[in-house]
């Protein structure tokens, strides 16, 4: 694989053609690798609702990373959805910090914080040590227990809002394209969304421009 050739794709211009290299290429890259230039290509074509898909699949698995957070806050401010997705209300900040971080990070540093409790606690009785490292790392399973119910979508299209799991239901309203959402998951057509406030609704999930992160 001759990543040189999407380089000079990529400083040409041709945002089509270095697309095309990304994905035939895909299987021999690093995921995270492939997810972030995915990003900034889509972003390049404007294409903000993909690009900011690609750059929340990408920090799913490297949370860290100067360049990726910052491409992934300029898309979200270009769609305009900063000052939407941010909470309102004191109840909703358990929800915002959910989205903020990825499962993956949260176990990360369960285990650590784990460990550094192992070390520092090493004298004390088995059953502390058992407990201890139980609560610490529960935090990992209630990241885990919160996804599971309450998953989180992306929408690449504008989205119909309804007030019921129902067609019959539907608002004459819409969630913009780019938009990021948590919702608790009725079935394999329904959800409704409980964050962010301004959002709230139901939606249908079988929709091909809703995308599962």
């Amino acid at each position: 694989m001759n990543f040189k050739e999407f380089n000079q794709l990529y400083r040409e211009s041709q945002f089509d053609e270095a697309l095309g290299w990304l994905q035939k290429n895909k299987e021999e890259m690093d995921s995270f690798v492939y997810r972030y230039n995915l990003g900034v290509v889509y972003a390049k074509k404007q294409d903000l609702p993909r690009a900011r898909f690609s750059f929340e699949k990408a920090k799913s698995e490297i949370f860290f990373d100067s360049s990726l957070n910052h491409n992934l806050s300029s898309v979200v401010q270009k769609m305009g959805l900063t000052a939407i997705e941010n909470p309102g209300r004191w109840q909703d900040y358990p929800y915002y910090l959910n989205t903020l971080v990825p499962q993956s990070f949260v176990w990360v540093v369960a285990f650590v914080l784990a460990s550094i409790f192992l070390v520092i606690a090493r004298k004390a009785s088995k059953l502390r040590l058992i407990i201890g490292s139980f609560v610490i790392l529960s935090f990992g399973g209630a990241k885990f227990l919160i996804d599971s119910i309450y998953p989180q979508y992306i929408f690449i299209e504008e989205v119909k809002m309804y007030e019921g799991p129902s067609a019959l239901f539907d608002t004459g309203r819409t969630i913009p394209a780019g938009a990021k959402v948590m919702a608790f998951k009725k079935d394999e057509s329904w959800a409704k969304i409980v964050y962010p406030e301004g959002f709230v609704s139901w939606i249908m999930i079988d929709d091909k421009n809703i995308k599962d992160l």
